[in-house]
């Protein structure tokens, strides 16, 4: 399956041929997207919004996760990324925080104090050790159990 998304927030689910199987309107910017490793769970990040998207069901509608508050315009640019079991999703929120969630969207950490703000997130392999990239070349990591 692949996934796009554009800046009035539109999210377009298509099989591996090009075929369509699904589109769901949305609000502010598609900044990131993100299929959990077994690619049933997309993550969706805009300006306004961090939503999960159940890819297996082309009816379903995204579940938010988190809400940005402020404006989008002050936004700059971060990815979300899913630990490489999928038990795990990272991603910069437009307060600048480095926000976990679980897998179903629970809340599981707020880290900050990373230079000028995170752009990029990336797991390690073994799903233990979080980094985080800022615009100031600062490079953070956090360790998870």
């Amino acid at each position: 399956m692949l996934a796009t998304g554009n800046e009035d927030g539109t999210i377009s689910l298509y099989t591996r041929a090009g075929h369509a199987v699904a589109r769901r309107a949305g609000n502010g910017s598609v900044r990131s997207l993100a299929f959990s490793p077994k690619g049933r769970v997309l993550a969706l990040m805009s300006g306004f919004y961090v939503r999960l998207l159940d890819t297996s069901d082309h009816g379903s509608e995204p579940r938010l996760v988190h809400r940005n508050e402020g404006s989008a315009g002050e936004w700059s640019a971060s990815n979300v990324a899913w630990s490489l079991d999928g038990s795990r999703l990272a991603g910069r929120t437009l307060d600048g925080a480095l926000r976990v969630w679980r897998a179903d969207g629970t809340p599981l950490a707020v880290l900050d104090g990373c230079g000028e703000g995170i752009g990029v997130v990336s797991w390690s392999p073994d799903g233990r050790t979080l980094a985080g990239g800022s615009a100031d070349r600062t490079v953070c990591l956090w360790s998870w159990r």
